[in-house]
Formats: C-alpha cells, sequence, structure tokens
C-alpha cells in the first residue's frame, strides 16, 4: 500500500467518524423518533395512530440509544462506501468535467474548498518550502554536471546574453545617431 493509498484510506475512515459523531451530536435520533411518531400518529389505522406513537414514546431513551449505536458501528463504513462511489465516477473524467460535477453536486464547495486551501497554505507553506530544500537540489544538480557540460552551459547563457548587449547597445547607438542628425 502506498503512502496515498494510507492517506486516502485514513480521510476516507476519518471523514467516516466524525460524520457518524456530527449525526449524534445533532441528535438525528431524536428527530428520526419524533418523524416516526408524527407519522404512526397519522396513520388511517387507529390502533396503530393510537398506540404505535405512544410505545415509541416509551421507550424513546432506549431506542436513542440503539440508533446512536448503529450509526457509530454503520454510518463510518457507509460512508466511506459512498466516499468511494463518488471517487469511481471522478477518476477517470476529465478535471473539467469533474469540476462542472462537484459544482452541481455541492454548490458551495468551491468556497469551502478555497478556505480550506488557504488556511492548509497559511499554516504549512513554510514547512513544506523547507522540506524542499530547494538550494540544496539546485546545488545537487549543478556538482552532478560534468566540467565540460558545465563550462558548456555557462558559455551558452553568455552568448545569449552577449547577443542580447549587443543589440541593445546597436539600438542604443542608432536612436542616438538618429537623434543627432535630427536635432544637429
Amino acid at each position: 500500500m502506498t503512502v496515498v493509498d494510507e492517506k486516502e484510506k485514513s480521510l476516507k475512515d476519518t471523514a467516516g467518524s466524525s460524520i457518524a459523531k456530527k449525526m449524534i451530536d445533532m441528535n438525528v435520533a431524536s428527530t428520526l423518533l419524533d418523524f416516526a411518531e408524527e407519522e404512526l400518529a397519522n396513520n388511517s389505522n387507529p390502533l396503530i395512530s393510537g398506540f404505535a406513537p405512544k410505545a415509541i414514546s416509551s421507550a424513546r431513551e432506549s431506542l436513542i440509544k440503539k440508533i446512536n449505536d448503529l450509526i457509530n458501528e454503520k454510518a463510518p463504513a457507509l460512508i466511506s462506501g459512498l466516499i468511494d462511489k463518488e471517487y469511481e465516477k471522478l477518476k477517470d473524467k476529465p478535471v473539467g468535467e469533474s469540476v462542472n460535477y462537484l459544482k452541481e453536486k455541492f454548490p458551495d464547495y468551491e468556497e469551502k474548498l478555497w478556505s480550506l486551501y488557504c488556511g492548509f497554505i497559511g499554516k504549512y507553506l513554510t514547512t513544506l518550502l523547507k522540506g524542499f530544500n530547494i538550494s540544496g537540489i539546485v546545488e545537487q544538480k549543478i556538482n552532478e554536471f560534468e566540467l565540460p557540460e558545465l563550462e558548456k552551459l555557462i558559455m551558452d547563457i553568455a552568448r545569449k546574453e552577449l547577443n542580447a548587449l549587443v543589440a541593445l547597445g546597436g539600438l542604443l547607438g542608432f536612436l542616438m545617431g538618429f537623434l543627432n542628425v535630427f536635432l544637429g
């Protein structure tokens, strides 16, 4: 398993656990029971509409605990599966198509993603740049050059720069000569 695969699995697991915790914090179990009581009370069968809501109400705390346990047990795997399904839909599509799909499905994702990106960059950019050690990489690459190859590279660069200076000098000389004739 590669580092990317490990991070992907970790992210899916974290997302599943976080969403399950959020569902419990939002008291989804209680909301479900309220909905069930209301639906059963409005049922056309008088036996069900009279008995079922009272049964739910009397076992409410026990049912909330069982629903929360189910959420903790089942939600992370279900959410991970949903993430996999969405990823499979997007992974072989061009980036533009994937972006349009995400815009349709999650209209405010761009703003949230940009905010997350800015926070990440603000927090970790200096650490990332230090981790790259750009000056060390450049020095290593220069040291890897053979002396004749390095000399040729330097001469090519110097030749281009000198040619640019000669052209600029010619242009300035022409302008000064033209102005001298014109003003003289």
